[in-house]
């Protein structure tokens, strides 16, 4: 039972990266243009205090497409509220401004509490249909997966940021996860 418990995780894993591959871009230059982007939220600080690279890397990749004019409106959706007291959409915004966004290309999703929630919240808006997600690659194949699974077009833009081991198996669940929400709808 083991074992095939273990296969089975390693059979979805390896289903969601490889049917979200084509999808990911890792550059400005080869991105196609659209209207709308989607930065996945993550915290900013970690609990030791320092800034998460994750959140940096994201900010850095969300101003790079504003800055080439592969999209004209940024939408943030993240956790207003997480176990670390961050108001991520707040502390994100904030620093795209800083980084030189204009504050009317910005648009605050305060109920992106998941990456499915991020994800389903574009659903009945034609407009958005046809997105950029920005995160790191591990999360944009379960994000573009959800899409996907979601009738909604998106392609992904990588932020810089490895996964550890500990965010592997972080990973791994939340793509169980994932499936039982999108068995359970």
């Amino acid at each position: 039972l083991f074992i095939l418990g273990a296969l089975l995780l390693w059979a979805n894993d390896a289903y969601i990266s490889y049917s979200s591959n084509e999808l990911i871009f890792n550059n400005t230059h080869d991105i196609p243009k659209s209207e709308y982007a989607l930065l996945l939220g993550t915290p900013k600080y970690l609990p030791s205090g320092n800034v998460n690279n994750y959140y940096k890397n994201r900010i850095k990749s969300a101003v790079a497409l504003c800055s080439k004019g592969k999209i004209n409106k940024l939408i943030i959706s993240a956790d207003t509220l997480n176990k670390y007291k961050e108001n991520e959409v707040e502390l994100i915004k904030s620093d795209l401004l800083q980084s030189g966004i204009d504050e009317s290309s910005l648009i605050l999703d305060k109920n992106g509490n998941r990456t499915w929630k991020s994800i389903t919240n574009l659903k009945g808006n034609d407009s958005l249909n046809n997105i950029i997600l920005v995160s790191q690659k591990f999360h944009l194949e379960r994000a573009l997966y959800i899409a996907k699974k979601e009738n909604i077009h998106a392609i992904g833009f990588i932020a810089k940021g490895e996964m550890s081991n500990r965010l592997w198996i972080r990973e791994i669940l939340a793509r169980v996860k994932m499936q039982i929400d999108l068995i359970m709808n």
